[in-house]
């Protein structure tokens, strides 16, 4: 195996000699591949129209709001007066995110439970949705 790359080698290196154009080529043209794929193919997302559905309406459910949409993942689009609009604006492609804040939100925080609060993602684009569920579990815990 050796004594067949060794001769693929030196072929190679006395073509390069012969033809600069080649070498410029060779290291150029890879290296500009790398620069533009790197941009291309990025799984970050940020800036995901979201939808509030706050059925707490509370000073302390507005802060979670708050501190949810405040980051660069999330952009506050709409805030849900019914239930009914959580799917037309999902099924229309409005919004890519629907949190759902329940009724007893701050009282079982201030209790010192565990509150729950459902988060409904657009599962269109799997790889981006999967990024948006990564972003919330972050943002929430």
């Amino acid at each position: 195996m050796k004594s067949r790359i060794i001769p693929i080698i030196k072929k190679e290196f006395i073509e390069s000699k012969r033809d600069p154009y080649f070498l410029s080529l060779a290291i150029i043209l890879p290296l500009f591949l790398l620069f533009i794929f790197s941009y291309s193919f990025t799984l970050d997302v940020e800036e995901v129209p979201t939808a509030v559905y706050d059925r707490d309406r509370t000073p302390t459910s507005r802060d979670y709001i708050s501190h949810f949409v405040d980051s660069r993942y999330f952009e506050l689009k709409y805030y849900l007066q019914d239930e009914r609009e959580i799917s037309r604006l999902l099924n229309r492609g409005l919004v890519r995110v629907v949190l759902i804040i329940p009724q007893d939100f701050s009282r079982s925080l201030a209790r010192g439970l565990k509150a729950q609060v459902q988060t409904l993602v657009d599962g269109s684009y799997p790889m981006t949705a999967r990024a948006m569920v990564n972003y919330i579990i972050c943002i929430c815990t």
